[in-house]
Parts: structure tokens; sequence; C-alpha cells
């Protein structure tokens, strides 16, 4: 799989984020929970499921999860030219 993680620009030019090369595999059972959890901090409304509208938790029960394991990384910087990117060195997988 591939991902890309940027803000949201209106020029290509000014494009700075991070690449990355990776194995993604869906995740269950209590790491599915514990991923939950995280996501509910981050936004609380969805955390507080009790209160969040009906349609929103049917929605959420849909949702699967993946986990993703980096192969290659890189820094992307349009502003020195487009397309540029250097590679962002990663620890070997254990």
């Amino acid at each position: 799989m591939a991902v890309t993680i940027q803000e949201d620009y209106s020029d290509w030019l000014d494009i700075r984020g991070v690449q990355i090369e990776g194995v993604a595999s869906e995740i269950s059972g209590p790491e599915e929970q514990r991923v939950r959890t995280l996501y509910g901090r981050k936004f609380p409304v969805i955390g507080l499921l009790a209160q969040v509208p009906a349609a929103i938790v049917k929605v959420l029960s849909k949702v699967r999860w993946y986990r993703i394991v980096p192969q290659k990384m890189y820094f992307i910087d349009n502003s020195l030219a487009l397309g540029h990117r250097d590679e962002i060195g990663l620890p070997p997988c254990t």
C-alpha cells in the first residue's frame, strides 16, 4: 500500500509531507478495541457512543481497521523541485 500525509495545499509547489510504502493488515479483537479507544480519545464525539447519532454508530460499526508497517518512507518537498523527495531511513523490522 501507499500513503501520503500532507496538509491541503492549493499550490502543488508548496506541498510538503510524508509518503509511505508498506504492508497493511487488518486488525481485530483486543488490538482493534485498543485502536477504537484511541480514536475515541482523539475525536471525543465518537468516543461517547451513547451520545452519538444512530446513523454515525451504524457507519462506525462497518469500519475496518488496519495496521500499516512502513517499508520505505520519504519526505516530499515540492518547494525544492516538483516531485522532490528524500528517503527517511527506517530501522529494520523485527
